[in-house]
């Protein structure tokens, strides 16, 4: 806010301490704090350690109040995720897991954070579809363009009558069998139904995704139980 740093007034998130207990790397937070008040003259803006201390001058470090961007420090945390390998990411996003993750959350939660710390509210909330479902009302299955729940009823059946037959229940595989019948009967009509049955939630992945998260047999659980409601 361009104000001083104070721990009257800004509390906690003057503290290192907060930053990494937030799940931000070490490197990217030197990466960041080197890029406050300094500028290399370049357009680069990612350094490993080595090329900080090459590149820095003291000579370019300006003399005015130097500003903190959060927005930075995620925008550059979010760029050292990207360049982790898988065991690398692992690691790392242990201490923010539940020790039963589906590992096949990872892939999706790397793709959605900018800090480790985000993903305690995405499992909370658009990933939550990995927990048991709740109760929730048959009018929530149909696609906002649809007028006749009956025909909801009809779609979810023909979906369940569909995936019954898949011996390989991969995304692609899932996808490559329902799409004809959600181009004959509109996107909206057949995929809406199938997703909110699998996740429960307005906000979650494709039903193709959850579908192989889930596997066959649980997401067969799951629209039974949408048909069951209709």
């Amino acid at each position: 806010d361009k104000s001083k740093l104070s721990k009257r007034k800004h509390g906690e998130t003057v503290s290192l301490t907060y930053y990494k207990n937030k799940g931000y790397l070490p490197q990217a937070i030197l990466n960041c704090v080197s890029l406050i008040g300094w500028n290399p003259g370049t357009e680069q803006e990612i350094f490993s350690m080595n090329e900080l201390i090459k590149a820095f001058d003291l000579s370019k470090v300006q003399k005015g109040g130097a500003i903190f961007n959060i927005e930075k420090l995620n925008w550059i945390n979010r760029k050292y995720i990207e360049k982790m390998n898988d065991k690398e990411f692992l690691e790392e996003s242990k201490a923010f897991l539940p020790k039963n993750i589906n590992k096949k959350l990872l892939p999706l939660i790397r793709e959605k954070i900018s800090y480790f710390g985000e993903i305690e509210n995405l499992l909370s909330n658009e990933f939550s579809f990995v927990n048991p479902i709740l109760n929730y009302t048959k009018e929530s299955l149909m696609w906002k363009q649809e007028k006749n729940i009956h025909s909801t009823k009809a779609n979810l059946n023909l979906i369940i009558d569909i995936l019954e037959t898949l011996k390989d229940f991969s995304k692609e595989s899932v996808k490559n069998a329902i799409w004809p019948i959600a181009e004959e009967k509109g996107r909206g009509n057949v995929l809406w139904p199938m997703r909110y049955a699998l996740s429960a939630k307005e906000k979650s992945p494709d039903p193709f995704i959850i579908s192989e998260i889930l596997g066959k047999e649980e997401t067969l659980k799951r629209l039974h139980f949408a048909y069951d409601k209709i």
